[in-house]
């Protein structure tokens, strides 16, 4: 199966929005480039699976912009645990707090693929640049197969897919996509998709 994607991503254009001298994070204003750069966090695109008897699991990866401290990363990233859920945090108080990452709280379970890639970010926060993504996978073998952003593919054959150690039986015959954007600034992200389109070969 197979998703492809026009998308662009930007934060909260605001006056000031944290960005102090016009400096935020990696970035000072220059005509090129905006502090709103560092102010974004991170976008993700992502499956949620679930058949072969209530196997369950998550096809995830994620554009990482920035780091909590707002310095720029700018690699693909892939969860090393399936995603929790109430289900398995039943009761317990959330280790990483109420603002964690949902997908995969511990960071040290984010593991990078692939080089560093640069975007065409907006160099004002008013500006859109759009960016062409397209997400392979195998639901017979529940692989990760390959990534394309632009004109970089990324081979996903040795990235794994961890699955749930339980069977969901009622979830039997799920297929969803979805994307998700995560801040890590006091600024608020967007991530804006055009001609989103799922194909499969079955």
């Amino acid at each position: 199966m197979q998703i492809e994607a026009y998308l662009t991503y930007k934060s909260e254009a605001t006056l000031g929005g944290g960005v102090e001298n016009n400096t935020f994070g990696d970035i000072t204003f220059d005509g090129n480039q905006h502090p709103s750069e560092a102010q974004f966090g991170a976008f993700t695109v992502a499956t949620d699976i679930c058949g072969d008897g209530g196997i369950r699991y998550h096809n995830v990866m994620r554009f990482q912009n920035t780091d909590a401290d707002h310095h720029l990363v700018r690699r693909w990233m892939y969860p090393v645990v399936p995603e929790p859920t109430p289900h398995e945090r039943l009761g317990e108080a959330h280790p990483y707090g109420p603002l964690s990452d949902f997908t995969a709280p511990d960071p040290a379970d984010w593991h990078a693929v692939g080089a560093e890639q640069g975007t065409c970010y907006n160099e004002v926060p008013t500006k859109t640049n759009w960016h062409y993504l397209r997400f392979l996978l195998d639901t017979e073998t529940r692989s990760n197969v390959e990534l394309q952003f632009n004109d970089t593919v990324i081979d996903l054959r040795d990235v794994p897919v961890p699955a749930y150690p339980d069977r969901w039986h009622a979830l039997d015959n799920l297929l969803n996509f979805y994307f998700s954007v995560r801040t890590l600034s006091p600024t608020r992200n967007l991530l804006f998709l055009d001609s989103v389109v799922i194909s499969a070969d079955w």
